[in-house]
């Protein structure tokens, strides 16, 4: 079996043993992957941002606070990624937990997440404790291949670098309509 990550292919164990080798991999721009991903957020009302702790491997911090502003979808930060963008409460607002920040409660309202260095586990949750609805559309941007669909089986889900897989969604997105997306961002930042 191969593993597909961006413009490389390796076979499947080397991403036990190489998971560097995938790191740096970017995603061209007419995969479909990021194409299909684009166009989840495209059409989604109310997405969400929930940047991980594997962020931090990839690109620097202002490559993804740009990547961040330029998509004009609110974010949150899980665990080791607090700080990797500032709180600014204008793209960035704080940590994805709602109890410990009452701005992510507005999160399961979402109908789409992007999760980029995160795993859905603790955020997905199971029946009553369920923060997220689960009809919600999940894009996860992991550059370890095992720990796609860890929590919830994502939409779509490349095996690349955080910052050049958002630079190209933002690149994509530009060309979109993102009223709804903006409309929800306001409401975000009340």
């Amino acid at each position: 079996a191969t593993l597909q990550s961006g413009a490389t292919e390796l076979p499947a164990i080397a991403a036990t043993f190489f998971p560097d080798r995938i790191a740096g991999a970017g995603i061209p721009e007419d995969d479909p992957r990021l194409e299909h991903a684009a166009d989840l957020l495209a059409l989604a009302s109310r997405p969400v941002i929930v940047i991980g702790g594997n962020a931090w491997f990839h690109g620097s911090r202002d490559s993804l606070s740009d990547s961040i502003r330029q998509l004009r979808i609110p974010a949150f930060t899980s665990g080791q990624a607090r700080g990797i963008v500032a709180d600014d409460g204008e793209f960035c607002f704080g940590y994805a937990n709602p109890i410990f920040n009452s701005v992510f409660g507005e999160a399961a309202a979402a109908d789409a997440f992007l999760l980029v260095g995160a795993g859905g586990d603790h955020h997905f949750g199971s029946e009553q404790r369920r923060l997220i609805d689960p009809q919600a559309r999940v894009i996860q941007i992991h550059r370890d291949p095992r720990q796609i669909g860890v929590g919830k089986i994502p939409s779509v889900s490349p095996a690349a670098s955080h910052a050049a897989t958002l630079h190209s969604l933002a690149r994509i997105l530009r060309n979109k309509p993102a009223s709804a997306r903006e409309t929800w961002r306001k409401h975000i930042c009340r």
